[in-house]
């Protein structure tokens, strides 16, 4: 199954999907353009080009319906716990504020959730590997890996002054 880092740092980057592949169908698109294959470039390079963009194009379309397939199979209170953390990026509080639950259930929900997009993400084709291969060395997946990973030291070190508060 998918990693729980990796199922957070594609929730993260979700969002961003749409933009993204208008930005590698930008790419495919000038490759065909007349001013860039009159600069004088070869037409194996422009080729190189234009099939590396259509094909993460055609990945991150892929993947968009891959998960927009998934989030769809979550209940609408699974979603909405999902878009607190992954999408407006909000608070524990203000998720579990909004949402009306403690946090104790938001935190319990959102394993779950977590746990059901990585298996459905997973089942409808897009493994560890896959996913990988596509995007490793996208920027914007790149920067939500940093994101997540923030998020991840920062909790931990609540979690570490935490209990050093508690033993004192």
């Amino acid at each position: 199954m998918l990693s729980a880092g990796l199922a957070e740092i594609v929730l993260t980057v979700y969002p961003e999907l749409d933009k993204l592949g208008k930005i590698y169908r930008a790419r495919a698109d000038k490759c065909l353009s007349f001013e860039y294959n009159t600069e004088g470039r070869d037409a194996a390079h422009i080729f190189d080009e234009y099939f590396s963009a259509s094909d993460m194009c055609e990945s991150i379309k892929q993947f968009k319906l891959c998960m927009d397939t998934a989030l769809k199979i979550l209940s609408e209170s699974e979603r909405e716990v999902i878009c607190s953390v992954y999408f407006r990026k909000e608070t524990l509080g203000a998720g579990c504020k909004r949402l009306g639950l403690d946090v104790s259930r938001f935190r319990y929900l959102r394993g779950k959730c977590l746990k059901k997009v990585r298996a459905y993400i997973e089942i409808l084709g897009f493994g560890e590997e896959r996913i990988l291969n596509c995007f490793d060395s996208e920027p914007d997946f790149i920067s939500a890996a940093r994101e997540v990973e923030k998020r991840k030291s920062a909790g931990a070190r609540f979690n570490t002054a935490k209990k050093a508060i508690k033993s004192v």
